[in-house]
């Protein structure tokens, strides 16, 4: 697979500096105001433009940090480049009751059948669990059942609280196009909150907030209580913007907290990288940009060989009519070196997650434009002038 970026995941602590409590309050307050029904979407700064307020500064400054990790021979369109994001709060205190060894469904608080993007529905919005979702253009896909997705997808941590952001190694096109009925990963990567904190993924990934996953035995500063988990979406895009996304409305942004300028530590290093393959085979730059970036990327992952499966949880998801279910083993994660970010290795059948087709529900006929699976392409397009590495 050729791709624009180098990570499949990686994670910098501490990444948001100059802000004290009183500043990140203020984010949480603009947080909350852009989570409010009426304004549930997402929004666009374009590569070049000036932020008006702070919320939009830290998006800004999330963009200029992964395009500044570019390959050097990566080309950028300044006009079809930007940062579409977007806010959530939700319930901030973790499941904290060790998990027994029983196989639990959660259809309850993960979304069944239902949108592709489970901030949509009411019942997750005041949940601490969010559904595996894909992100991508939404309105592209509503309109033609294409999956074109961000280079990067990233989450920045406004508050320590809450449960992890748990990232599944399988693609749209391996799990929709696939000839089996059930995809299998191999990989999996597990983001704790932690205020300060960015993480970032390939954007084709599965996703999504499992509230049931335990923390590591030592990390007692992860399960602090605190009513709200709060953090910044930014998805990347590169020569290509996604249709319908517009910037924030210029009415409320004067009325949004406009802090010092939002900036991110461009010297602090990866808690944890885990770089694409071609990337590490990246001839250098002149200018020496691909190796600093190469360096950087050599970060150490916190790997887990999964071993005693605690329980398994099941998570269902629907795309445009086929309903798919998640399977996923959860065990303890490592303890002690105060770690928050992890890359999960699956050794066995058992311990590896799964993305299965439900057959036992009927797809509901096709609507105008909107094609079936089997009919719809290109679902691991990045974009459609998808650039390739040298």
């Amino acid at each position: 697979e050729d791709t624009v970026h180098p990570w499949r995941f990686a994670a910098w602590e501490g990444l948001v500096g100059g802000l004290d409590s009183a500043a990140f309050d203020e984010l949480l307050a603009d947080a909350r105001l852009c989570n409010t029904g009426f304004l549930r979407q997402t929004y666009w700064i374009a590569h070049a433009s000036a932020p008006r307020f702070a919320l939009e500064s830290l998006a800004s400054e999330v963009y200029a940090f992964h395009a500044g990790r570019l390959p050097a021979a990566a080309q950028i369109d300044p006009e079809k480049s930007g940062a579409e994001w977007w806010v959530q709060v939700r319930q901030g205190t973790a499941a904290t009751q060790p998990p027994g060894p029983a196989t639990r469904g959660a259809a309850g608080d993960a979304a069944a059948a239902g949108p592709d993007r489970g901030d949509d529905e009411d019942a997750l919005n005041t949940s601490s669990t969010m559904a595996f979702h894909f992100d991508k253009d939404e309105v592209l896909h509503e309109h033609t059942g294409l999956y074109v997705h961000p280079q990067l997808s990233t989450v920045t941590y406004l508050t320590t609280a809450g449960a992890p952001t748990v990232i599944l190694e399988a693609t749209s096109k391996e799990v929709l196009e696939g000839r089996d009925k059930s995809t299998s990963v191999d990989s999996s990567f597990v983001s704790f909150p932690v205020q300060g904190k960015h993480a970032a993924f390939d954007g084709r990934y599965l996703h999504g907030v499992i509230s049931d996953f335990p923390p590591p035995m030592d990390a007692e500063g992860l399960q602090e209580p605190s009513p709200v988990r709060a953090t910044l979406l930014v998805n990347v895009w590169f020569n290509f913007r996604p249709c319908g996304v517009r910037p924030f409305p210029s009415t409320l942004a004067s009325k949004m907290a406009s802090l010092p300028k939002v900036r991110l530590k461009g010297d602090c290093p990866a808690a944890i990288s885990v770089p694409h393959a071609d990337f590490q085979e990246l001839s250098r730059g002149d200018d020496g940009r691909d190796e600093d970036a190469v360096r950087e990327n050599e970060a150490p992952a916190m790997r887990a060989s999964v071993g005693d499966v605690l329980r398994t949880l099941e998570f269902r998801f629907s795309r445009t009519g086929r309903v798919h279910l998640v399977r996923l083993p959860v065990a303890k994660l490592p303890t002690g070196a105060e770690a928050t970010s992890f890359m999960i290795e699956h050794a066995d059948d058992r311990s590896r997650p799964a993305v299965i087709e439900d057959a036992l529900t009927a797809s509901p006929a096709k609507g105008p434009g909107r094609p079936s699976q089997s009919e719809g392409g290109a679902l691991d397009e990045r974009h459609p002038k998808r650039q390739k590495l040298p």
